[in-house]
């Protein structure tokens, strides 16, 4: 549940979640599917493309092949991967307290943590919100490299 969690916070505050609770956009993977940084961009998507290819989308199911084959993976996914992982810790450090009081009652899946978490953004604690910020800055700063 955690994990889920910090997935959830983690990518609203990159406005990189996919997760819909309604049909998927245009553009979106189908609903309850999250496509995580490490698994989406350049430094991954070779591997995607080797290892995950037949893959169907939806329900975790690329993510699941990502994690199957993570003793194959490139170094630069790996690496991606890494960060990603050290960004989750410091998000939930930050975020914990503002999970349990807003949205410990919500049922998981289907984005609804992170739709909790998006309705409550204006009462988020402090070092939430720098946190989040802070990841934000870093994630835009590493896309316009």
């Amino acid at each position: 549940m955690i994990r889920f969690l910090l997935v959830s916070v983690f990518f609203f505050s990159l406005g990189l979640a996919h997760a819909q609770d309604s049909g998927p956009a245009a553009g979106t993977p189908p609903a309850g599917e999250t496509t995580p940084e490490f698994m989406a961009n350049k430094p991954c998507s070779k591997d995607i493309q080797t290892y995950c290819a037949n893959v169907e989308p939806g329900g975790g199911n690329i993510a699941k092949c990502m994690r199957d084959n993570q003793d194959k993976l490139s170094t630069e996914c790996k690496m991606s991967r890494d960060k990603m992982k050290k960004a989750f810790k410091e998000v939930k450090e930050a975020c914990h307290d503002d999970y349990e009081k807003f949205c410990s009652n919500e049922k998981m899946g289907r984005g609804r943590v992170m739709k909790c978490m998006k309705e409550h953004s204006a009462e988020l604690s402090a070092a939430c919100k720098t946190e989040i910020e802070q990841k934000k800055a870093e994630h835009k700063a590493r896309k316009n490299k």
